[in-house]
């Protein structure tokens, strides 16, 4: 149904009654859709009062509200000649058999029960509205004597609304009976669904048991006191017992839902052994548990310790070829690498912050005659004693490496031309002095000092080189300092 019937007025007035705003609000808006003018009042008092100045076509009302319930406000209106034709339809859940007498003492012309059917509404109203327009034979019964649940009542509506009003009732038990024959179909459809679901749940509990008997890490289900229900067959070869001894047992560490760690064990032989637990909350039987699993995982940490061993070792090989890398074999001091690298370093640092900075080069006098006097190995002794004077005579900040052959040479940092000078002096002492069982060994100097300018550590060491020649064809055993040769 779009619109009301042709044979009606256009757009005929309809009052609801409703305290409820959403429920007027809804009625409203479903009766505006098919071509009605509704008007809402709150309680039956105001629908008295807007019904009295400007009657409706209909009247469409709840039956519990404040002020006035539907019964009086019906009651009223048919007791009013004005307004005795108006159709008023009750709306109501019609949960107390006696509201159909109460419906007849106030000569309701129907009932609606609620919630409502929207189009089996409308039709009410439309069939209602033409009925009001056709005529109707004139009624002077005086009223029907009637008991009902042990009580007299005396009924005063006419024979049309008694049968309006009954038929409503018929409708509205068969709209209801429909409705409780589709909600039992659609419960026969759970109750199926439900039947499906439990039996695929059955089978799903049956398929999750077996997984856990036959899981190769130890599974163990705790209830809600953390007492064990169900341990399979590994968790039994696990604590080395059965089920039935582990059954309202305690685990011997502690396991809630949610937790992933590894646990240390000690077994009844004293062995300890590890274990990666993981704990998850689950269902079992219907109840809420907590789902343990142990995974034996001692050879895992025994190869890991074997690793982090290895990789220790490993670590501590490199360390040391990296030293040898860098350290010449036979004297121990750092070889002509890392001298150039550590050179080039202290440089830039002198250079871009104008510090002084110096370097010394000296050669074993004669060495050659002396390998070939006395034989390789006691040249090697030489060179390695020279090298440990260089050590025990020089700072820490200062940097001792051997140049190659017979020549060694020391980096200064943050030392003048006159520190140098003395440095080497003191070494060119230490070497002369010391009590070599052969013969007396001695050694030439040559050193050089950073001065701002275009100087290169290059050409640091070709000016060393260049005094410590100086020094060798004066006569060796002495120290030359390059920029005393520029001042000769």
């Amino acid at each position: 149904m779009n619109a009301p019937s042709n044979s009606l007025a256009s757009q005929p007035d309809i009052l609801i009654v409703e305290d409820s705003p959403p429920q007027a609000f809804i009625l409203k808006k479903l009766l505006q859709n098919h071509g009605y003018h509704p008007t809402v009042a709150s309680n039956g008092a105001e629908a008295l009062e807007l019904a009295r100045a400007n009657p409706p076509d209909m009247v469409l009302s709840d039956i519990n509200m404040p002020v006035m319930n539907g019964y009086e406000m019906c009651l009223a209106l048919k007791s009013d000649p004005n307004s005795a034709s108006i159709p008023v339809i009750l709306l109501t859940t019609l949960s107390d058999p006696t509201s159909i007498l109460e419906g007849l003492k106030c000569h309701a012309d129907y009932y609606l029960t609620k919630p409502y059917d929207s189009k089996y509404l409308l039709d009410r109203v439309q069939t209602l509205l033409i009925d009001r327009s056709m005529p109707h034979c004139v009624e002077t019964d005086a009223g029907l004597e009637m008991t009902f649940e042990g009580k007299h009542h005396l009924v005063t509506a006419d024979r049309r609304q008694m049968l309006n009003l009954l038929l409503s009732t018929y409708e509205n038990a068969v709209q209801q009976n429909r409705e409780l024959i589709r909600t039992q179909q659609k419960l026969n459809t759970l109750n199926h669904e439900l039947q499906e679901q439990s039996r695929k749940l059955r089978v799903s509990e049956k398929n999750f048991r077996a997984l856990l008997e036959n899981s190769v890490d130890a599974m163990v289900v705790l209830d809600a006191s953390n007492a064990v229900c169900f341990a399979n067959p590994a968790a039994e070869k696990l604590f080395h017992r059965d089920e039935e001894a582990l059954h309202g047992s305690s685990l011997p560490f502690p396991a809630a839902a949610g937790e992933v760690k590894e646990i240390g064990m000690t077994l009844p032989g004293e062995e300890v052994i590890y274990l990666d637990l993981r704990a998850v909350a689950t269902d079992w039987e219907g109840q809420l548990a907590t789902l343990v699993s142990l995974r034996d995982i001692t050879q895992r940490k025994l190869d890991e310790e074997k690793i982090r061993e290895q990789q220790k070792r490993l670590h501590e090989a490199n360390v040391l070829l990296e030293a040898l890398a860098t350290l010449d074999g036979l004297t121990g001091l750092k070889n002509r690498r890392i001298f150039k690298e550590r050179l080039d370093e202290e440089f830039q640092r002198a250079a871009r912050y104008n510090f002084p900075l110096s370097l010394i080069l000296l050669d074993v006098d004669h060495f050659k005659q002396y390998n070939d006097t006395h034989g390789h190995p006691a040249g090697d002794d030489v060179l390695r004693t020279v090298a440990d004077l260089l050590r025990k005579n020089t700072r820490e900040t200062d940097f001792v490496a051997r140049y190659g052959g017979e020549e060694f040479v020391i980096v200064l940092p943050l030392t003048q031309r006159a520190d140098v000078i003395f440095l080497a002096e003191r070494l060119r002492h230490a070497v002369a002095s010391h009590p070599w069982p052969l013969r007396p060994v001695t050694a030439s100097f040559g050193a050089s000092t950073f001065t701002a300018g275009p100087q290169t550590a290059e050409g640091l060491i070709n000016q060393a080189d260049v005094a410590l020649y100086h020094s060798k064809r004066s006569g060796r055993n002495r120290v030359t300092h390059h920029e005393a040769l520029n001042q000769s």
